[in-house]
């Protein structure tokens, strides 16, 4: 008698690359996975074992790139190898902006903000995850006299988030301020009036006159 041996065939598996923008959730599972080597038409229904997911990407929440493994097919027919996707964990944005601010001429150089917004913070997140140090900067740094000037926030960092600023506008208004003439008079003396005798001013800020 002569031997007949029917050798495995090879079957590679490769997990299918997957991404998202970050939303606070830890990601689990993949996203399915593609097959090289199956023969005679056959396809994964001839495999036993059940599909898993495993490497860096279960559990993986923060903004970055990952492994996705597969794992857990079996075959009598094929040996199976199996290639890693990638899971891509993309920034989300938010926008911080400063919000505007006014006040009256009051002779003193404005300094700092009015605080900032948020917008596009995910899953119940707030501030308070973002490194940095909120500062303000723009035409409102040192503004004293009446007009309108940009208010400018930066620096605020974050792993997660894409961060964009928006302007806030300070706005200052004029002052009031009173002239009134002071009261005159005079012995007829036949000579036309001309002039006044003064005035008062009532509304001058931070001691000028």
């Amino acid at each position: 008698e002569g031997s007949l041996d029917i050798g495995k065939a090879s079957l590679t598996i490769t997990a299918v690359d997957d991404g998202k923008t970050y939303d606070g959730v830890a990601y689990s599972g993949g996203n399915g996975v593609s097959y090289d080597g199956f023969v005679s038409g056959e396809d994964e229904s001839v495999l036993g074992g059940s599909l898993a997911y495993g490497g860096t990407s279960q559990g993986a929440k923060d903004a970055g790139d990952y492994v996705i493994e597969a794992s857990g097919l079996t075959s009598g027919n094929y040996d199976i190898s199996y290639v890693e996707g990638s899971l891509d964990i993309g920034k989300a944005d938010l926008i911080v902006t400063a919000r505007d601010d006014g006040k009256t001429y009051d002779g003193v150089a404005y300094s700092g903000g009015n605080g900032v917004s948020y917008d596009g913070f995910v899953s119940g997140e707030d501030e308070s995850v973002l490194g940095g140090s909120l500062a303000y900067g723009g035409t409102a740094q040192g503004a004293k006299d009446a007009g309108n000037y940009a208010i400018e926030a930066s620096g605020l960092t974050s792993g997660n988030y894409n961060i964009s600023y928006v302007d806030g506008l300070l706005s200052i208004a004029k002052a009031s301020l009173t002239v009134t003439a002071s009261d005159d008079s005079k012995t007829y003396d036949g000579i036309t009036y001309s002039g006044g005798n003064g005035v008062t001013y009532d509304g001058f800020a931070s001691g000028e006159d």
